[in-house]
């Protein structure tokens, strides 16, 4: 029983492993998706558990990674106990075991290890008989073929599963193609003999020396590539859109080289497993690397003209943050399948966790929401200056919450984004021109010739002054005031900024004080003019008439 214990402990070594670099995987890769429990396969009875098999084949999963982990020892002898081999071929067991577990280094793809059926039944919805179980396919000469798993029931044991004769007999046909022993026939014998855990010095020197190589290809293709491009299409857009995606696809290309190339180098599935999970991983970073990259130049070119604030400003647009959410998002999900997350199923019970969030995070989506309203609709942007709620300054930032003013007292004052949008909103930035109504008050004892005289000349210098639009300007006596006699000057003066108007409002002020003045009257000041009326004597006293 030594053998059984090994291997026992080797399985739970391994499930130690995948479960640690699974773990690795999702924290690199995704930190949300560490809290999702990944879906287990079928799992099996008590009676399933109480194994009697002292190699553990009474499940799919048991038979294929008993194999794996007998290879990896070097144990070809318990390795040919997963084999079905025919009684005439029993003394070619050992050499049947490591050539089979060649083409399967070489050759064998699986979409996922992990989902073999864990039931001693196998997997009853593959489309497959029931005993029988695919855990993969064969890369062959013309073309691929099954990896498959044969039941077999002897009287007075339980099911066992084995590796299919059909599946070893294509496989040492294949066997003699690989081509591998020619190429070790070539190198210097220290690099074939030596190991390396289970690979080969050489197979360890090629893994590693295959990125800076891949690389450098990876570099000239692409600078061909891109060249071709700008060559196509010379505005300064796409040279951007070239030159910010060049490095992250550049190691995307890598990367795929690179797994293409392990593969014809061969290694053992086992380490394959690790090698692709961290693959895997990479290239999502790589993935997310270029999609932050191409969202920086959507920014650029397109967010900035609806929310311009400037290269110096240290806080980056609304869109540009919704932008890079989606990129994670889209990583994440992407990230979910490799890990055995059911993307479907998850994305179900988020969908219900969302409703429950929603309700206890109200105001907080409310202002998340109106923030995505105030990006589509743009009743501002970063760098107005706006009158919000009450308060006046100039929008310094829009987040996904709440919307910063900085106010003339150079305060910061942050607005919930759903008190932005359910208020009034005055947007002085967008004025397309100002309003000069200043109201001339002359003094009580100007003439009607003098009156007319400053009406005129009032009216003279709107149309004169370039700056001053002539429709709609006007200039009339408009009341009789309390202690003046007032002019209502109406017009529309055309100025980049408030504070050109203000200039220009100060101009045409002085200019109506000299017309006022070259009229011989004066601008009225409030006064009061208080008339006393003389006390009268008492009348006197009326009495009886004198006789």
């Amino acid at each position: 029983m030594p053998d059984s214990r090994a291997g026992a402990r080797g399985a739970r070594g391994t499930r130690t492993a995948l479960l640690l670099a699974l773990l690795a995987g999702l924290t690199l890769a995704a930190p949300a998706v560490a809290q999702i429990p990944v879906p287990a396969t079928p799992t099996p009875s008590p009676a399933e558990e109480a194994t009697s098999d002292p190699y553990g084949r009474e499940t799919p999963y048991g038979c294929f990674f008993g194999f794996l982990h007998a290879v990896e020892r070097g144990s070809y002898a318990q390795a040919a106990e997963y084999l079905q081999v025919p009684a005439s071929l029993r003394a070619q067991r050992e050499t049947i075991a490591r050539e089979f577990q060649a083409v399967l280094d070489h050759r064998f793809v699986s979409t996922s290890l992990e989902r073999i059926s864990r039931s001693s039944r196998g997997s009853l919805d593959d489309g497959f008989p029931p005993d029988v179980e695919k855990v993969g396919e064969i890369l062959g000469e013309n073309g691929r073929f099954d990896a498959l798993l044969v039941r077999v029931e002897k009287p007075g044991s339980p099911p066992l599963w084995f590796f299919s004769w059909e599946t070893i007999r294509e496989a040492r046909h294949l066997y003699g193609e690989l081509g591998l022993p020619e190429i070790e026939s070539r190198l210097p014998d220290f690099l074939v003999k030596i190991h390396v855990g289970p690979l080969a010095l050489w197979q360890v020197a090629a893994f590693v020396l295959l990125l800076p190589v891949l690389y450098g290809v990876s570099w000239v293709l692409l600078a061909g590539i891109f060249a071709v491009a700008g060559l196509v299409r010379r505005r300064k857009v796409a040279k951007e859109w070239t030159a910010s995606a060049r490095h992250p696809a550049t190691l995307l290309l890598t990367l795929l080289l690179h797994r293409i190339a392990v593969f014809w180098v061969g290694m053992p599935i086992l380490y394959r497993i690790y090698y692709n999970r961290l693959l895997y991983v990479l290239l999502l970073v790589a993935f997310l690397w270029l999609l932050l990259r191409l969202v920086d130049v959507v920014d650029r070119h397109l967010l900035r003209r609806v929310m311009p604030g400037g290269t110096a400003r240290p806080s980056i647009s609304l869109g540009r943050r919704a932008l890079r959410g989606a990129a994670f998002l889209l990583v994440i999900v992407l990230a979910l399948p490799a890990f055995g997350v059911n993307v479907t199923a998850t994305l179900a019970g988020l969908g219900i966790g969302g409703l429950v969030l929603a309700f206890a995070a109200q105001k907080s989506l409310e202002n998340v929401f109106a923030g995505v309203a105030m990006l589509a609709d743009k009743p501002l942007t970063v760098g107005d200056t706006c009158r919000i709620g009450g308060q006046l300054g100039e929008v310094e930032d829009i987040t996904l919450w709440a919307t910063r003013l900085r106010t003339n007292e150079r305060t910061v004052v942050s607005i919930p984004n759903g008190a932005v949008m359910a208020g009034q909103i005055e947007n002085l930035t967008r004025r397309d021109k100002f309003w000069f109504h200043p109201t001339v008050g002359l003094d009580y004892g100007t003439t009607p010739a003098q009156m007319r005289q400053v009406l005129e000349a009032i009216r003279g210098l709107m149309v004169a002054d370039p700056r001053v639009e002539t429709d709609g300007s006007r200039a009339r006596f408009a009341r009789l005031g309390a202690s003046s006699l007032d002019i209502d000057v109406y017009a529309y003066v055309r100025a980049e900024s408030y504070a050109e108007f203000l200039g220009m409002q100060e101009e045409l002020l002085l200019r109506i004080l000299g017309i006022v003045e070259q009229a011989g009257t004066s601008v009225a000041f409030p006064t009061q003019t208080v008339h006393v009326r003389s006390a009268e004597a008492p009348p006197p006293p009326k009495g009886p008439s004198p006789a």
